[in-house]
């Protein structure tokens, strides 16, 4: 009976980092067959010991897609604690060129995703800050609805996590001010 690597028990991981840890394609199987670990997508693998939480859920979705990528919208609003709405999938910004049909995935395509603008590095993938979540929100309610981007709003200034004006800037650099102007003066 082929034995998961310790390298590879702690959360998600590739065929490639499996052959990396000594297995091979046959061995990789035998685990998927043992139920060690169960296949998430063609080539992105989580050992059955790991439990599937939000962050387990975030570094598979980063495997799958691959670099620059970045989980953001309702995934992202759903770790600030700043909607109701529980996400079935993992929303993740994409570049426009990058082609992926995973069905747990919400991809996001940008054809100017900005990686330099309000992008936090995490531990295995990257998310969206919560200002530019709050900017993307808005940018995209037609995508995840008018009402989420605005209850999202009001809840991280009232829990004092951002400012209006922090999101007016993060609006200003990704240069979307218009779509979100608005509903910072209602607010005022």
């Amino acid at each position: 009976m082929t034995k998961l690597p310790k390298a590879l028990q702690k959360g998600p991981f590739t065929y490639k980092q499996a052959l990396a840890s000594g297995l091979n394609l046959r061995a990789v199987r035998q685990l998927v067959a043992d139920e060690q670990c169960y296949t998430v997508a063609k080539g992105v693998y989580m050992p059955t010991s790991v439990e599937y939480n939000e962050v387990n859920q975030f570094k598979a979705a980063t495997l799958v897609v691959g670099q620059p990528s970045a989980i953001c919208l309702v995934s992202a609003l759903s770790v600030y604690g700043l909607t109701d709405v529980i996400p079935r999938k993992t929303w993740i910004t994409v570049p426009a060129t990058k082609r992926t049909q995973i069905s747990s995935l919400n991809v996001l395509r940008q054809s100017d995703p900005q990686w330099n603008i309000g992008i936090e590095k995490k531990d295995g993938y990257t998310i969206t800050s919560i200002e530019r979540t709050l900017v993307e929100s808005f940018r995209y309610k037609n995508m995840i609805g008018s009402t989420v981007p605005i209850e999202a709003l009001r809840e991280a200034v009232r829990k004092k996590l951002t400012t209006s004006s922090k999101v007016l800037d993060m609006a200003k650099k990704m240069k979307v001010v218009h779509r979100i102007l608005p509903y910072l003066e209602a607010m005022a």
